[in-house]
């Protein structure tokens, strides 16, 4: 009984496959010609492509209804589409077309070098450096002691002005260099780092930038040895 169902079941899902492919042959024709005239149904979205010549190289191609009625479909690839758009959307024709000049020519008013900034930028501020150099300069020059808006009448401290002085990282550094980034006392390579004086940078002023009264030591460690004193 179970064998003469499944053959009645194969035979009438053959018979439905007939059936439905037969229609949609006679179906097809009627939806070409609703397509022609201008009418999309269903069918004709999905099933149907019309023909279309490309603009640039009027090439034969065929695209679906429903992206023609988007306005789009009308070269046949991007290399077409590319070749258009450089003719026809370029300079007063593209849609941000503005002065024509998109960049301004300026002068540095620290090394006198020609450079060009975009329009867009100079409506909110004024650019008056070719560089970060050049304006690190200008700042170094106008904004020194009183005339940076931070002074506050000369009260840093001495220590803190040398720490931070040129000499005192060129110290540090060769330090660095000499134990090749290496803790003195645990080891330790690389990572956070610092330059220890062996006599103090307080009672010995005339020793602060000799390198032999420096050594290179791990944060660990030289918190260690700050304790001790």
């Amino acid at each position: 009984m179970k064998r003469k169902h499944l053959t009645k079941f194969n035979h009438y899902a053959i018979i439905t496959i007939v059936v439905v492919a037969t229609l949609f042959m006679e179906i097809k024709p009627s939806l070409r010609a609703t397509t022609l005239e201008g009418g999309f149904n269903f069918m004709s979205k999905y099933f149907y492509k019309i023909k279309k010549n490309c603009l640039v190289c009027n090439k034969e191609f065929y695209k679906k209804p429903s992206i023609i009625k988007k306005g789009a479909g009308k070269f046949c690839s991007r290399k077409c589409q590319g070749i258009w758009y450089s003719k026809n959307n370029a300079g007063k024709n593209h849609w941000n077309w503005g002065t024509g000049k998109t960049k301004i020519k300026r002068i540095c008013q620290i090394c006198g070098k020609e450079f060009y900034v975009k329009q867009s930028i100079m409506k909110f501020r004024k650019v008056i450096f070719c560089s970060i150099k050049c304006y690190g300069k200008q700042i170094s020059q106008n904004q020194i002691g009183k005339n940076n808006p931070m002074w506050r009448g000369g009260i840093t401290p001495i220590n803190y002005k040398i720490r931070n002085s040129i000499e005192y990282k060129i110290w540090r550094k060769s330090i660095f260099k000499r134990d090749n980034f290496v803790c003195q006392k645990c080891g330790q390579i690389g990572g956070k780092l610092e330059a220890h004086h062996i006599k103090s940078f307080s009672k010995y002023p005339e020793l602060r930038f000799e390198i032999f009264n420096g050594i290179t030591l791990c944060k660990n460690c030289h918190k260690k040895i700050n304790n001790r004193r």
